[in-house]
């Protein structure tokens, strides 16, 4: 999987050797962050230009040392209420999780997901980013601290589970 992420990268031309790179990693107590960025009035033009959705999806995960999985999946989706005017919804499926956009060009409102089980995302700079790349004016940004009893739990039971293995097998 590896070789078709380099391949991915190469061949949309994410990997640069004097990229931005706007990740910062630090330990902490949890298993992933959760950034969640809703823009308001942005360009309606970049909005509605599916092209920009797929810069924004190529370009971000390797600034963000994060590795691609699959190309990404864009739509457009038709309106059906005042409140849901239709735009563009794009994603990648990341090694360490997910990207997401969701466009409403007749709104100029963007709706974002930056979602990975790293720690220590640097949300000024992906503000930045998407500030540059779609012209946001008005950012609300909420950040969650996802699995904060990961350590405690989650991997007490994984040490357990393999100390078990390790007694049944004789410690092999």
């Amino acid at each position: 999987m590896a070789d078709r992420c380099n391949i991915f990268a190469a061949e949309t031309g994410s990997i640069k050797s004097t990229r931005k790179t706007i990740a910062t990693q630090t330990s902490g107590k949890h298993f992933g962050e959760h950034v969640m960025i809703d823009g308001y009035q942005c360009s309606e033009d970049k909005l509605n230009d599916r092209n920009v959705v797929l810069a924004c999806l190529t370009e971000l995960p390797p600034q963000l040392l994060m590795k691609p999985l699959s190309w990404p999946e864009i739509y457009f989706a038709e309106g059906s209420t005042v409140k849901d005017s239709g735009g563009w919804t794009g994603f990648i499926v990341i090694q360490e999780s997910h990207i997401s956009v969701h466009t409403f060009p007749a709104l100029r409102f963007v709706s974002i997901d930056v979602y990975t089980c790293k720690n220590g995302l640097n949300v000024a700079a992906i503000e930045d980013y998407f500030r540059e790349k779609l012209s946001i004016e008005v950012f609300e940004t909420q950040v969650v601290k996802r699995g904060r009893q990961f350590f405690d739990l989650a991997l007490s039971h994984a040490a357990k589970r393999m100390a078990n293995h390790g007694a049944s097998t004789g410690g092999n």
